[in-house]
């Protein structure tokens, strides 16, 4: 059977709207085969090209960017999380949004960094160490990458307030906060510090938390609470 037919079976028995690679077809035949084949399959319109070596069966709707991102690591054997920048974004932790390049959008990868298009988009993907990238996409694990973003630098009351209504309204649990401290060996030790409760607490940060009402925030814990009762 020859590279085109063997493509051809695969596409015809793939359901719509499920992204492939020319990677994954590279047992099909040889690899300059299965390019030409894809790019013939193309031209006839039996398949959409989605990006570079990414492609769809015809009559699929156009994929998110997360879908095809994800496509696209997996082909080479690597897994993505979402930005820090977006994360903080997503949990306001900052005071004003960060602000990413114009039509890019940016995921941490456990492999080196690359860039690709996706239309009038571009994707890229920014190398991470495995500490970054421990938890995947767990509420957890995108909250502690959100605070790793920000820096112990800018980290500040507002950060706090943030992590504070994040909790409320993402609904951590009992089960995600035991996650958030078995991670704790994962953070950095300022990072680890301040999840586990243990660390000093800026002057500014006291000042916010004996204002009236200041309970409505939302603090980490009653424990926190009453570790800061205990130091101010």
């Amino acid at each position: 059977m020859t590279t085109s037919s063997y493509i051809g079976r695969i596409v015809t028995k793939m359901p719509v709207n499920e992204l492939f690679t020319a990677r994954q077809m590279l047992s099909c035949g040889r690899p300059a085969a299965v390019y030409k084949t894809l790019s013939r399959f193309v031209k006839r319109g039996r398949i959409i090209r989605v990006a570079h070596g990414v492609f769809m069966k015809a009559g699929s709707y156009r994929p998110s960017v997360l879908k095809v991102a994800k496509a696209k690591a997996k082909s080479f054997g690597k897994s993505i999380v979402s930005h820090g920048a977006d994360l903080a974004n997503k949990f306001a932790l900052a005071r004003t949004p960060i602000h990413n390049r114009k039509r890019t959008h940016t995921f941490w990868v456990n492999g080196p960094s690359s860039s690709f298009r996706y239309g009038k988009l571009t994707i890229r993907f920014i190398s991470a160490t495995p500490r970054k990238m421990h938890g995947g996409e767990s509420k957890t694990a995108q909250l502690t990458r959100a605070v790793w973003y920000i820096g112990k630098e800018n980290f500040d009351e507002w950060a706090h307030w943030a992590i504070g209504e994040a909790r409320s309204k993402q609904d951590f649990r009992r089960a995600d906060i035991e996650e958030l401290h078995q991670s704790g060996s994962w953070m950095t030790g300022w990072m680890s510090r301040y999840f586990m409760g243990h660390q000093k607490w800026p002057d500014a940060l006291k000042a916010f938390l004996t204002m009236p009402g200041w309970s409505a925030v939302l603090p980490l814990s009653s424990l926190d609470c009453l570790r800061f009762a205990n130091d101010a």
